[in-house]
């Protein structure tokens, strides 16, 4: 449910209005409008934030291995640098 709501949140402009009404969009998606403001002024979970880091990590390694490596030599080059496997990485 939370792409949804962050889909809404991603149509605001920065002069600070929504492309569309937030009640038409939110009809649209068949989510609450008091449920999109809530889930919009919530702090980032845990697993968000760890996500976030990730994939951070994971983008920076395609990009020193010019795009070459697969998932399985991604998640070896996290392990040997003590990524995965780290409570905080959600990696096995």
């Amino acid at each position: 449910m939370s792409e949804k709501h962050e889909f809404v949140g991603t149509m605001l402009t920065e002069v600070g209005k929504y492309i569309y009404p937030v009640v038409l969009m939110c009809g649209w998606l068949s989510i609450s409008r008091s449920g999109f403001y809530d889930w919009r002024s919530r702090p980032t979970s845990a697993a968000a934030t760890r996500r976030g880091n990730l994939k951070v990590l994971v983008t920076a390694v395609v990009e020193s291995s010019e795009q070459t490596y697969g998932y399985r030599r991604i998640h070896a080059y996290l392990r040997r640098s003590q990524v995965a496997g780290d409570p905080g990485t959600g990696l096995p």
